[in-house]
């Protein structure tokens, strides 16, 4: 299930409803009253880590220093910045990052972290491998041309041992009728991860198999993953965090 330039493509053409929604946000638009909070958190430099799947993996991790890549971001990071004890870096990175860079000089605002431009399909081109304990998406890669490329090389970048957590919408392109960006559908069937639309359905697990173990659950609306990123190919073993 890879994509080729025809793919990309039609994304870039669709991206637009992206660039426009972030637009409207951060300027608080009429319409965006019932984000004006999470807006108010994510412009703040000292908020903490709020998702309990990422809290869970810092509590689980010895080490001080961790660092978390943030997939699909945004203008700016829903992950927080502080967590008691730790100390973060954190790397968000989003193919528009130019764009919304442009929508933040226009609304007068300054990312405590800025995002970077990186499509997920060029994660592993461009930080190589290893390079992160935790990569995290929500949300975001149900937008993308090739989610399980993405998804493939978030477990790459990442150390072995180290946890690649998702967090979506169950079968959000059914919900939207596959309108605007919205084409992929994430779900949990068995405690497997799916990844499907009208043409293809996917077991994330399987075609990741030898390289990550998945475990997949679901959360009233939510399809949730965490995969552990295996040790090098044959070795059989996973490193402790």
């Amino acid at each position: 299930m890879h994509f080729g330039s025809g793919r990309r493509l039609w994304w870039r053409a669709r991206s637009r409803d992206e660039v426009e929604f972030w637009s409207a946000w951060l300027a608080g638009a009429p319409g965006t009253e019932q984000w004006a909070s999470d807006r108010q958190a994510r412009l703040a430099p000292d908020t903490e880590i709020g998702d309990s799947l990422v809290r869970q993996e810092l509590e689980r991790r010895a080490a001080e220093h961790v660092s978390i890549l943030d997939v699909g971001a945004g203008p700016l990071t829903s992950l927080g910045y502080r967590y008691p004890g730790k100390t973060l870096t954190i790397v968000p990175v989003d193919p528009l990052a130019d764009e919304y860079e442009r929508l933040l000089r226009a609304a007068r605002l300054t990312a405590p972290i800025r995002t970077t431009r990186v499509a997920g399909e060029d994660l592993l081109e461009h930080f190589g491998p290893g390079r992160f304990d935790i990569a995290y998406a929500c949300n975001s890669l149900d937008h993308s041309a090739d989610p399980l490329e993405i998804v493939s090389n978030m477990v790459a970048v990442v150390r072995p041992g180290g946890i690649v957590l998702l967090r979506h919408k169950r079968n959000e392109g059914e919900q939207a009728r596959y309108g605007g960006l919205h084409q992929w559908n994430f779900d949990v069937a068995g405690g497997r991860l799916l990844l499907w639309n009208n043409a293809v359905r996917v077991d994330v697990g399987a075609e990741l198999e030898g390289r990550a173990e998945t475990e997949a659950w679901t959360s009233e609306s939510e399809a949730i993953a965490r995969l552990v990123v295996r040790g090098a190919a044959g070795s059989g073993e996973v490193p402790e965090p």
